[in-house]
């Protein structure tokens, strides 16, 4: 009775006016209560809940489509002993499924029949997920709206359902990639030494680097992209740089040691970091013979100076005989057999002998033209200097001079009829000038050469054309 009284209530409060903020607690079920022919609408949405922690309700049945709407900032919830302390991801909070200890969800289907675990969108409502059918023990990885990765009984297939195909991975540790026809590619694992073998079929194609202990090759070939470098049936070839390599023969790194094969090159290529050994340091090597190979030359570079024949050269070129026959010049020796040359040698004294075999031909010296006074620089020995003028006297002053400038000469033309005075710098003589006196002349086209003996200090006269008169 007291249960069609609660039902009663139910249906008429709302009939008679009751407020809606007015709370009844309706108990359902009994021994007599078998059906509900209502909907179960709450008072206000987001209020009331279904059962409690203390009045659980055993179990549900759901006949249609069971919707947990979670509002904003909700999470729908199943829990199980309160729950752990963890906080589930902001990106996948809609549905959590929480325990304070081992937690999982189940799909369960007959043993021939699959599994999905499906993400789709509105674009595509299967374009990836996970799928499993215990008949063939094939778990699926799926993207795209295909089967990207199969794995069966421990196998992995890589594009295809079939695991027999591109790549499996056995106990052994055994690499296999295949090609869409099944056929064996590239095989990886170890050997009987517990080292590693890489072994290709076809072609391996590199962008980056390969760090190798063994690298060998039968009837293929390794070759860049551009064809500039190759390597195949034993030999080495290349068209371009072979730079920073290392090879390792196993009687040391870097060294390239006891090869039986030619190093074969068509376009005269770089070979960049080489290191030879058995040479002397410093010693520029040359090519013997094909038997000997490469040997010390009589060429040494020491410090930036090039010696010839000696191993400590003083100056930035020298050449050293025993014979004193140091040096020849040459015109147009092919073979040895040039029949105009001129040799410099040098004898036990230091001086030099310099010997053509045409004679000394030396075609003219270097003018310059001066008008009036002119100090003269130790860059114009050598040279002819020459001063003109109708009245004004010209003095031309010579440089300070040392032990540096012994034997430099200067040649002055007088080719006008002003007086030509010559001045010397410092202390220094003009012949039997005093010391820092002059020489000079009034005489047309007087000529004079000059050259300075440092043992004496003074610039003694070699020639002279005309009346000089020092002072």
């Amino acid at each position: 009775m007291k249960k069609w009284i609660a039902i009663l209530a139910m249906m008429l409060l709302p009939t008679l006016g009751m407020a809606e903020d007015h709370v009844f607690y309706v108990p359902l079920g009994g021994p007599n209560w078998s059906s509900l022919p209502h909907d179960i609408i709450p008072d206000a949405d987001n209020t009331y809940d279904l059962g409690s922690s203390t009045k659980e309700w055993k179990d549900l049945y759901v006949d249609g489509t069971g919707y947990i709407d979670a509002l904003s900032g909700e999470t729908a919830t199943l829990t199980e002993g309160g729950g752990s302390t963890a906080t589930p991801n902001v990106y996948a909070d809609q549905f959590v499924v929480d325990k304070n200890n081992e937690t999982g969800i189940s799909i369960l289907t007959p043993n021939n029949k699959y599994g999905y675990l499906v993400f789709g969108d509105s674009d595509a409502p299967e374009i990836g997920g996970v799928s499993y059918n215990h008949s063939t023990d094939t778990m699926y990885l799926r993207t795209g709206g295909g089967n990207s990765v199969s794995v069966q009984n421990g196998d992995i297939a890589l594009g295809t359902s079939s695991v027999s195909g591109n790549a499996t991975y056995h106990d052994a540790g055994t690499a296999t990639f295949k090609d869409d026809g099944d056929d064996t590619q590239v095989v990886f694992g170890p050997v009987a030494d517990g080292t590693t073998t890489l072994g290709v079929t076809g072609s391996l194609d590199v962008s980056g680097s390969v760090d190798a202990g063994t690298l060998t090759v039968g009837s293929g070939s390794i070759t860049d992209s551009s064809g500039a470098i190759s390597f195949g049936d034993e030999n080495l070839s290349t068209t371009g740089t072979l730079a920073g390599a290392t090879l390792n023969t196993g009687q040391g790194d870097n060294e390239l040691y006891a090869m039986n094969q030619d190093v074969e090159t068509t376009d005269s290529p770089t070979f960049v970091t080489a290191k030879l050994s058995g040479l002397t340091d410093n010693y520029l090597p040359k090519h013997t013979n094909d038997s000997t190979g490469l040997e010390n030359s009589a060429i040494v570079d020491s410090s930036g100076s090039i010696g010839i024949s000696t191993t400590a050269p003083d100056k930035a070129l020298e050449v050293n005989s025993a014979s004193g026959a140091n040096m020849r010049l040459t015109y147009n020796d092919g073979d040895g057999t040039a029949i105009y040359y001129t040799d410099f040698s040098t004898d036990g004294s230091g001086n030099m002998t310099i010997a053509p075999v045409g004679g000394v031909n030396i075609t003219k010296m270097s003018v310059l033209s001066k008008t009036a006074d002119y100090n003269v620089t130790t860059s114009d020995f050598g040279k002819s200097i020459r001063f003109s003028h109708a009245s004004t006297t010209g003095t031309m002053t010579l440089p300070s001079v040392a032990a540096p400038h012994d034997g430099a000469r200067l040649t002055f033309i007088k080719t006008g009829v002003a007086r030509l005075v010559i001045d010397a710098a410092d202390s220094d003589l003009i012949y039997d000038s005093s010391a820092g006196g002059t020489i000079y002349a009034d005489s047309a086209y007087a000529s004079i050469t000059l050259e300075y003996v440092d043992g004496i200090t003074a610039w003694v006269i070699i020639s002279a054309v005309g009346i000089w008169t020092t002072t």
